[in-house]
């Protein structure tokens, strides 16, 4: 669970490099990531992906408007539908 963890806040999160050596500043950018995942999360009702994360950050940076975050968090997920015709190919090759 602990690497499962570490691999999402470095890959999605983006925290691959630490900003502090101190024990204070390594705890402020680990609970600012994780915050940052609870409230797309929260937005969301799904998980957050790579890409919502960079989004958020070019709109707090003023690159993104509202209607762009708005656009992309308002997408249909398509994991379920993916996911199903996966496991009917899978049935069709036999497998």
């Amino acid at each position: 669970m602990i690497e499962v963890f570490f691999r999402f806040l470095k890959q999605i999160l983006g925290c691959r490099h630490l900003l502090s050596t101190k024990q204070e500043g390594i705890q402020i950018q680990i609970y600012a990531a994780v915050i940052a995942c609870l409230m797309l999360n929260t937005l969301t009702g799904r998980k957050p992906t790579k890409w919502h994360v960079t989004l958020m950050a070019l709109y707090l940076q003023g690159l993104a408007t509202d209607e762009d975050v708005l656009k992309e968090l308002n997408k249909p997920d398509n994991t379920g539908i993916k996911l199903r015709a996966k496991d009917e190919l899978w049935k069709k090759l036999g497998y």
